[in-house]
């Protein structure tokens, strides 16, 4: 009696064995058991393979109009042949907006003297709640409103306003509105050194806040300009990028 039930005993674990050769007998995994967890987080299931279908292929940046990260990644932006209209260079947008991320990411971002629009649309790309974008030249204008439109930005995320810089800043300092980064394109001479002032106020900076400023490389700004206080600048290709804090 007791070999046959060793007997039995050993049939019944062999047959076990053998079926489970194969892998789980689950139906949810199929034959072959569960993927493998390094198979289940790339690509989509071919439900006759049971095989991950490759991803797309990556999309190269390779022009300084294009969008470098974020939901707009790889958007080319139009863009004036004028000289004024030449956009900051996208590696030092990617190393601007990498300090930035966590600002920028549901904030409140000012760009001025915004050409066509390249800062700003990052800024909305990398999950800005709000991009307000000041130029003055009417065909720049125009071609930030086509290159919001065609990214699809509705108008209560990306505000063209057409206008000087000074007399904007005046009247958002009147109005108490503030922005939690702002951004000055690099415009040299007078009118660059008196936007720069009015910054100095922080009146439409938000307490916290960024302002980052574009120059030549072989014009260092000071380290203190009225309320903001300078704490990083980046350099590539003879262009810089200072960064202030407002401290008051």
């Amino acid at each position: 009696m007791y070999a046959r039930n060793d007997w039995r005993t050993r049939s019944r674990s062999e047959g076990l064995a053998q079926r489970n050769i194969g892998g789980s007998t689950d139906s949810r995994f199929g034959r072959g058991g569960p993927a493998p967890r390094s198979a289940r987080n790339t690509g989509a299931i071919n439900s006759r393979t049971n095989k991950r279908a490759p991803r797309g292929p990556e999309i190269s940046i390779t022009s300084d109009l294009q969008v470098t990260d974020g939901k707009l990644r790889g958007r080319l932006l139009q863009n004036s042949l004028s000289p004024r209209g030449t956009p900051t260079c996208r590696h030092l947008r990617e190393q601007m907006f990498r300090v930035l991320a966590k600002r920028v990411r549901a904030g409140r971002f000012l760009d001025l003297c915004a050409g066509c629009g390249t800062i700003g649309i990052e800024a909305i790309s990398r999950g800005a709640m709000l991009a307000t974008f000041v130029e003055c030249s009417s065909r720049m204008a125009s071609h930030l409103r086509n290159n919001l439109k065609e990214a699809g930005v509705h108008e209560n995320r990306g505000q063209v306003v057409e206008i000087e810089a000074v007399p904007y800043l005046n009247r958002c300092s009147r109005r108490g509105r503030v922005w939690d980064v702002v951004y000055l394109g690099r415009l040299d001479g007078e009118p660059g050194a008196q936007l720069i002032e009015l910054l100095g106020r922080g009146r439409i900076i938000a307490r916290g806040g960024v302002v980052v400023i574009e120059h030549s490389s072989d014009s260092a700004l000071s380290e203190t300009l009225g309320v903001l206080k300078k704490w990083r600048t980046i350099e590539k290709d003879g262009t810089s990028l200072s960064f202030y804090n407002r401290y008051l």
